[in-house]
């Protein structure tokens, strides 16, 4: 068992009884960077990628191209003079619909690339560090100090025996482990093994996923695990924490608690 009450903590924690798993449960909550180093790694929006062939009034305007039909001369004529006063209406607006259009693909470059942000090393940063051990919770924060956040995180990984998390492989120790590249940050030596060109994570780490998927590899997320084997699923999504922990930090910080709660139940059930 971690002693947490040992553990120096130059950041902001959590700690309150819990339903007790014999074990430390691991979880961390992303966000994204700010938008200047988001957008310095996916590179800047191009206003020449976006499609304006579909915008009408770009083409000049051509009389062969309006259909007239078997309409006597006098007829054509009149259609042909509607036709080219539709298209110089259309021509005025044709500059307003395309600045429109570039400006509305600007922001949809910008919010899907913040809407990723999270999920890469390259573009998110950790926003919390969750644990769960032996029925206490610890949540570690430093919302201006994440290498602060990540070595504190670290320290109490370090001092358990085993670690238990969901998809950490995938997610959590990548996640952190690429921050802490990026930061400079030292990990600790029994985290990650070399053996020849390959690495691997210490045995002291449990994913829950592999567990489950007992050699296969079919994705189930959290939630639908927790509920597939009776328990309680999540109460919110992942992809929302940042927003959540900037608007209302109590119930982001109840999520993340609620995201150890799922994941110790889920060890209980496959442990």
């Amino acid at each position: 068992m971690v002693t947490l009450e040992a553990v120096e903590l130059p950041v902001s924690t959590y700690t309150a009884a819990a339903p007790e798993f014999p074990g430390t449960i691991f979880d961390i909550e992303t966000g994204p960077l700010s938008w200047s180093k988001i957008e310095a790694f996916v590179g800047k929006f191009d206003p020449a990628g976006v499609d304006l062939s579909k915008i009408p009034g770009g083409e000049p305007f051509d009389p062969a191209a309006v259909k007239v039909g078997n309409l006597k001369p006098e007829n054509r004529a009149a259609k042909i003079d509607e036709a080219r006063e539709r298209h110089q209406v259309e021509s005025a607006l044709y500059e307003k619909r395309c600045l429109e259009a570039i400006k509305n693909a600007k922001i949809a470059h910008k919010n899907k690339a913040i809407e990723k942000a999270a999920l890469s090393a390259t573009t998110g940063r950790v926003l919390l560090g969750g644990i769960l051990d032996h029925g206490q919770y610890m949540l570690i924060e430093h919302e201006r100090n994440e290498p602060a956040l990540i070595r504190r995180t670290w320290e109490v990984i370090e001092a358990a025996k085993s670690v238990v998390g969901f998809n950490i492989y995938g997610f959590d120790l990548p996640f952190m482990f690429q921050r802490s590249k990026i930061l400079n940050i030292a990990i600790p030596r029994d985290v990650i093994h070399r053996y020849g060109s390959r690495y691997y994570w210490n045995d002291k780490f449990i994913d829950l996923l592999e567990v489950w998927r007992a050699g296969g590899r079919d994705w189930i997320d959290l939630d639908s695990l927790a509920r597939l084997l009776g328990l309680n699923g999540k109460s919110g999504d992942g992809a929302d924490f940042a927003n959540l922990y900037a608007t209302d930090r109590p119930a982001a910080l109840s999520y993340a608690r609620n995201d150890l709660d799922v994941t110790a139940g889920i060890a209980g059930r496959l442990l």
